[in-house]
């Protein structure tokens, strides 16, 4: 409800639907400071700080690739995809993460490959 992106149980879904023989670029996502803003500023700051992320998310990918899966933690899966396209994106996406704010509002990390091991995809690319 607050992000307006799909939810874990949709990302868990997505996931299984996935498993098969292609390729499939998974980004991980995890916002900075999240624990830290609540503790300090409040829950109302820590929603505003998700509710940018999300935004960000939203101006940069479909919402039927882009899932929350934790308070702050988001997945994007792009199934069918080209490497170097994925790269692109991914790419585009790192920078309009580092504009949006004067800090880095979240890490970012990806991944690509065969969606038969996209368990360890998700693992790469959140490492």
């Amino acid at each position: 409800m607050l992000t307006g992106l799909l939810n874990r149980r949709a990302y868990d879904n997505a996931c299984k639907m996935l498993i098969g023989n292609r390729q499939v670029g998974v980004i991980f996502c995890d916002v900075n400071s999240l624990k830290y803003t609540n503790d300090i500023f409040g829950h109302e700051a820590g929603d505003k700080l998700i509710k940018s992320f999300a935004s960000i998310l939203k101006n940069s990918f479909r919402n039927d690739e882009t899932f929350r899966i934790s308070g702050d933690e988001f997945v994007i899966l792009l199934s069918t995809i080209d490497k170097d396209i994925f790269d692109n994106r991914v790419e585009l996406f790192k920078k309009a993460v580092l504009e949006a704010n004067s800090y880095p509002i979240a890490s970012v990390g990806d991944s690509y490959g065969n969606a038969e091991k996209l368990i360890d995809l998700i693992a790469s690319a959140e490492n």
